[in-house]
C-alpha cells in the first residue's frame, strides 16, 4: 500500500485556465458534484456511483477526511453562444447563474493523481486542460526531492483501468509514460470484480522519469506487472 504524504495543495484555493476554473472541494458541494457522481458512464471504471445528495455527501466526506487529500471541482466557465453547450451552461461570475460542474480532479495523496469527468463534456479538450493546470500546480507546491523537505517528490503517478482507453489517452497526452499493467490490482464489481490497471508516472518539468528517484512505497510490484 502506498505511503500518503502530508505535502498537498491546500494553500490553494483555485486553479484558472481559459476555459476552466478548478477549486477546492466542500461538503456542500454534494449536490453540484452529483450528476457526475451518479452517472453510470463517470464512474464505469470506478464503482461506487452513489444516488442521493446525502450519498454524494459522504463521499465528499471520506475524502476530506483523509489528510492528504486534495479535491478540486472543475467547473467550466460560462462561454459564448456558438457553443453546443451554452443553453444549459451557468456563468461562473455571475452568482445567480447555477455553476456548471463538469468533474472533480486531484490528489488521493501525494504523488498520486486521480479525476473523474462526466461524459456530456468529453471532446472539447476540458479534461486535459483541467489535468496540464492542476500539474502545473502540483509542480510548484510539492517540493523536488533536492529539497530535503519529507514528502518531496519529482514525479507524478496515476492509475486507471488497462481497458480504459479515454483516460488512458487523457494521460498520454498530458506527458504521462505507461510504466506497466498490474494484474488483477483493484476490484470493481460492476466490471466483474479484480481488474488489471495500467500505472502511469510523469517526471517534474526538466527530468526523466526512468532516472528520478522511485521510494519503495510507490515502486511496482514486479510480479504483478504483466506488460
Amino acid at each position: 500500500m502506498s505511503t500518503q504524504y502530508s505535502v498537498s495543495l491546500a494553500g490553494v484555493s483555485e486553479i484558472e485556465t481559459e476555459r476552466l476554473m478548478l477549486r477546492q472541494v466542500r461538503l456542500d458541494d454534494a449536490h453540484l458534484l452529483l450528476p457526475t457522481l451518479s452517472n453510470p458512464k463517470s464512474m464505469e471504471w470506478l464503482g461506487g456511483m452513489v444516488s442521493t445528495i446525502e450519498e454524494s455527501r459522504d463521499w465528499i466526506a471520506e475524502r476530506l477526511a483523509r489528510p492528504a487529500y486534495d479535491g478540486f471541482l472543475v467547473q467550466l466557465k460560462s462561454i459564448g453562444s456558438g457553443s453546443d453547450h451554452s443553453s444549459n451552461l451557468g456563468d461562473i461570475r455571475d452568482p445567480d447563474s447555477p455553476p456548471k460542474i463538469i468533474g472533480i480532479m486531484g490528489s488521493p495523496g501525494v504523488p498520486r493523481i486521480g479525476y473523474i469527468f462526466h461524459p456530456h463534456f468529453s471532446g472539447h479538450g476540458y479534461a486535459t486542460e483541467a489535468l496540464q493546470a492542476y500539474l502545473d500546480a502540483y509542480w510548484k507546491h510539492v517540493p523536488p526531492r533536492s529539497s530535503g523537505k519529507g514528502g518531496s517528490f519529482d514525479f507524478a503517478r496515476a492509475m486507471t483501468d488497462a481497458d480504459n482507453v479515454p483516460s488512458r489517452r487523457l494521460l498520454e497526452r498530458c506527458g504521462f509514460s505507461l510504466q506497466g499493467i498490474e494484474k488483477n490490482n483493484y476490484d470493481n464489481p460492476g466490471k466483474g470484480g479484480l481488474r488489471d490497471e495500467a500505472f502511469y508516472m510523469i517526471a517534474r518539468p526538466g527530468m526523466d522519469v526512468k532516472t528520478v528517484y522511485i521510494p519503495p512505497s510507490e515502486r511496482q510490484r514486479p510480479s504483478d506487472i504483466i506488460s
